[in-house]
């Protein structure tokens, strides 16, 4: 059973040894539909990770990510699709991952190099500029990558106050 409209909110976390967000590793459904904004982390080993293997197949798609803070990161964005092992040789080698739709806008990293490899897609007004392989296509086409505007059913969901009182004897 995939895994959809998930959405993470005014989130603080430190944790040096597992990343603020991590989607996937152990997944053969999916992923889609992920909205996660106004998060700070702080020394954590990364700001969002998406894991996944050949032999798991799946997806992880439109995944829309904005307003980071990140500080004292290993990585900020950490994705591979070469996660872990299997527990023998009798999965399906073609079952790949489909990966697309990520998003991240107004990220904020302290002291972050980039380090790319096997990486496509694109950037808009990155500072400093990220590897040759996501060409910037300037700040005026930065809304291709815009935040969902509509609302998910765990929005409308109404949360109750409740109190209890206890007496003193």
């Amino acid at each position: 059973m995939p895994t959809k409209q998930l959405v993470i909110r005014r989130l603080t976390c430190i944790s040096p040894y597992s990343a603020t967000i991590a989607l996937g590793s152990e997944m053969s459904s999916g992923i889609q539909d992920v909205r996660a904004e106004d998060i700070v982390a702080i020394r954590t080993e990364s700001g969002v990770q998406i894991k996944t293997a050949v032999g798991r197949g799946g997806y992880v798609k439109d995944v829309y990510e904005r307003r980071f803070t990140m500080r004292t990161m290993k990585w900020a964005f950490w994705m591979t699709g070469n996660y872990g092992s299997h527990a023998d040789g009798k999965y399906d080698k073609k079952a790949v991952p489909e990966i697309n739709n990520i998003n991240y806008k107004d990220m904020v990293a302290d002291n972050q190099p980039w380090m790319c490899s096997d990486v496509e897609g694109i950037t808009s007004g990155v500072m400093p500029r990220p590897c040759d392989l996501l060409p910037d296509q300037g700040v005026e086409k930065a809304t291709a990558c815009d935040f969902p505007a509509d609302d998910l059913p765990i929005d409308l969901v109404e949360l109750k106050q409740c109190t209890y009182m206890m007496s003193s004897l």
